[in-house]
């Protein structure tokens, strides 16, 4: 059960629908599941940090739903590697300076991914800044070219 992956993961702040946005995990293909845990684990770091709820605004889309939104064609999300994210206690001023942070390896961790120890930095990462929402994946783990760096 995914619930249960996200446990075994310590992912303790984010429930499973909160993670999947109005996805059913039976309409995410299973070869895709893990992808998501890495960027994940970042993101409770993170929200273990700032001490403050998180909304996850985005993870997995469908090829539909990323052209509605105006997703590009090679999204992360597709594959169920990239989260947006909002602080809805935080001003414009602190969540640039939460993407700072992200990008100094504050939020560093280590995971398995393939059976394989990969501490996650952020040279492995794709980090994009909006005017109210952070993007965070893991692209580097999926052999995308990494680190991917944007303002929105």
């Amino acid at each position: 059960m995914f619930s249960d992956l996200l446990f075994e993961h310590e992912i303790i702040n984010f429930s499973s629908a909160e993670v999947l946005h109005g996805n059913s995990i039976e309409n995410i293909p299973t070869a895709l599941h893990p992808n998501i845990f890495p960027t994940l684990q970042i993101l409770q770091k993170i929200r273990t940090a700032i001490n403050t709820p998180i909304i996850i605004n985005s993870s997995f889309r469908t090829k539909e739903h990323n052209l509605s939104v105006g997703g590009k064609p090679n999204s992360l999300h597709l594959v169920f590697n990239a989260i947006d994210f909002s602080v809805p206690a935080y001003s414009h001023n602190e969540l640039v300076h939460l993407h700072s942070q992200i990008l100094t390896r504050k939020f560093a961790h280590l995971c398995f991914f393939n059976e394989q120890p990969i501490m996650m930095t952020p040279n492995l990462m794709g980090i994009g800044l909006y005017k109210t929402f952070i993007h965070i994946d893991t692209r580097g783990l999926l052999g995308k070219p990494s680190p991917a760096l944007w303002l929105g």
